[in-house]
């Protein structure tokens, strides 16, 4: 099933954007797993979640969430990476993955 979106984002947020996430992955002491698919797709979607209703359980809720994922991937190249779910990762995916969310194009 292949759905096509298109984006409007001003180049100021998209620049931002594109710095975090470039900043993410160069400056790295040990590889992160925080893929769009599960942490956009699971129980748990932090892009959905409003400031006012983001509790601890609802992190800890995601961080099981990524973990049992991660168990289940059999993908080569993690099992020889091993990367780490970030101790973050509820909030690092609502800031790398709102954009997605926030400046579709309707």
């Amino acid at each position: 099933d292949i759905k096509t979106w298109s984006y409007k984002i001003n180049k100021k947020i998209a620049v931002n954007y594109l710095q975090q996430l470039l900043a993410d992955y160069l400056d790295r002491y040990e590889l992160e797993w925080l893929p769009f698919e599960v942490a956009t797709s699971g129980n748990v979607k932090p892009h959905n979640i409003t400031e006012d209703k983001i509790t601890e359980d609802i992190k800890t809720g995601f961080q099981i969430q990524l973990a049992e994922a991660l168990l289940q991937d059999e993908a080569a190249l993690i099992k020889l990476a091993k990367p780490k779910i970030p101790s973050n990762a509820f909030d690092k995916a609502r800031q790398r993955f709102q954009i997605f969310f926030n400046h579709i194009n309707r």
